[in-house]
């Protein structure tokens, strides 16, 4: 007698295992019971998605009194209406429109009028003059003046020139000259005579300039006009000097 492999046996146990649990699962998945009637209402609550082309009927819907109500056509314009455009009501006021004052009452008979609080007037200080400082050196003391006592023979221009103090300046120099720029340079004098100078001229009517120059001729005090008219009984025309600042 032929001996059986045991591989042979081996095999058939596995077979028949794999065939005894899928037998269990097809059983286990099928629900033995009574007969159910179908949930057509159920299925009609529910969309079911549909492949295909379906005819359905429409109904023709009716309004609240039962009658047909049109149905809109398709691709047709619906027309709403335009509500209308509220009105808007502007106020308008009379042109140049001018508020009145209206005019306080008058007090009765045999009562005075209360008079308003009297007010401190401001009283704004102006501001002090600054003195200025003259750009000459010199300025001339006052208006020329003619020498009546000093008689006529000879015509002249003399005069004085004084510190800042009112000392009498040695050594200052003063230019005389006409309309003709005939120039008469002069220098006050040293003492006994300190600050003294005098030019000679001509008795003649004639115009003449007097000015304070420096130790270069430049000129530091204004121009005085020394005129001396037809017929005048003084010849002699005294201009004096003054310094303003100490060199």
């Amino acid at each position: 007698m032929r001996r059986s492999n045991p591989l042979y046996a081996l095999l058939f146990l596995l077979v028949i295992g794999a065939a005894v649990v899928v037998g269990y699962v097809v059983a286990s998945s099928v629900k033995i019971g009574p007969p159910r009637p179908l949930a057509i209402l159920d299925r009609l609550a529910t969309a079911t998605p549909t492949a295909g082309h379906v005819q359905a009927r429409l109904l023709t819907p009716t309004g609240p009194g039962g009658e047909a109500m049109t149905p809109i056509a398709p691709h047709a314009t619906l027309e709403v209406p335009t509500p209308a455009a509220p009105t808007v009501v502007v106020p308008t006021f009379p042109p140049n429109t001018v508020a009145t004052a209206t005019p306080a009452a008058s007090p009765p008979a045999g009562e005075s009028t209360p008079s308003p609080a009297a007010t401190t007037p401001t009283v704004t200080p102006s501001p002090s003059a600054t003195p200025t400082r003259s750009n000459y050196l010199f300025l001339p003391a006052s208006a020329p003046v003619g020498v009546e006592e000093r008689g006529c023979f000879v015509g002249a221009v003399f005069g004085y020139v004084h510190d800042e103090l009112g000392q009498p300046l040695p050594g200052v120099q003063l230019r005389v000259y006409d309309p003709w720029n005939h120039n008469f340079p002069t220098i006050t004098k040293q003492p006994p005579d300190t600050g003294y100078y005098d030019v000679i001229l001509g008795t003649g009517a004639a115009t003449y300039y007097v000015v304070v120059v420096d130790a270069v001729g430049n000129q530091v005090s204004p121009t005085v006009a020394v005129v001396h008219p037809e017929g005048a009984r003084a010849c002699w025309y005294q201009v004096d000097f003054h310094r303003t600042r100490p060199q």
